[in-house]
């Protein structure tokens, strides 16, 4: 697998790769007519955005396997008082999660913000998503909760990832963590 930055060729796939993965993580969060329906058409025409930022300090990486996209990572420089830089985007095609490509992603995205000078980071995600809240806690992240979020026509609760030293987010993403042994 090659992580790299995303080019303007790869819109359609980093866009249908984020429709997969809202379906496979956000049912029961958001509406099932607006993932299988204007979600799509939403996240292409955010993607085209999103890359005409890249440059700016914005760094949209993706991670290519022998089948196609595998997933992609975007960071930004932060608005948010008291953090450098804002996570905006980590999302692995269903089929191969679990399998160390969002720490690579991440632990990629985390060393081109250190080396523009950023210091710390955050993350926004819907409180439903419970498998991402105990990936980003595995790697150090405080969660927090942070309010609401109009999406699709309904109000999502949503909670802070933060990382308040992005070089430990770097080792943490480099550590390869072990499951716990069964007990019995």
């Amino acid at each position: 697998m090659i992580i790299r930055p995303a080019r303007p060729a790869d819109i359609d796939q980093i866009a249908a790769l984020h429709v997969e993965s809202w379906r496979t993580s956000y049912g029961g969060i958001l509406p099932d007519a607006f993932l299988d329906g204007p979600a799509e058409e939403e996240l292409t025409t955010h993607w085209f955005d999103l890359m005409e930022g890249v440059g700016c300090g914005r760094e949209i990486l993706v991670a290519d396997a022998d089948d196609g996209l595998a997933g992609f990572v975007s960071a930004a420089p932060s608005g948010e008082d008291g953090f450098d830089a804002y996570i905006e985007h980590l999302h692995v095609r269903p089929d191969l999660k679990g399998g160390g490509i969002g720490r690579r992603l991440l632990a990629d995205a985390v060393d081109r913000l250190v080396a523009m000078g950023f210091g710390s980071a955050y993350l926004l995600v819907f409180d439903g998503n419970r498998q991402a809240i105990a990936f980003y806690e595995r790697l150090g992240g405080e969660t927090v909760a942070f309010g609401m979020e109009d999406r699709a026509g309904v109000q999502v609760p949503r909670s802070r990832v933060s990382w308040p030293d992005l070089a430990a987010l770097a080792v943490a993403c480099r550590h390869r963590q072990t499951p716990p042994e069964p007990i019995g």
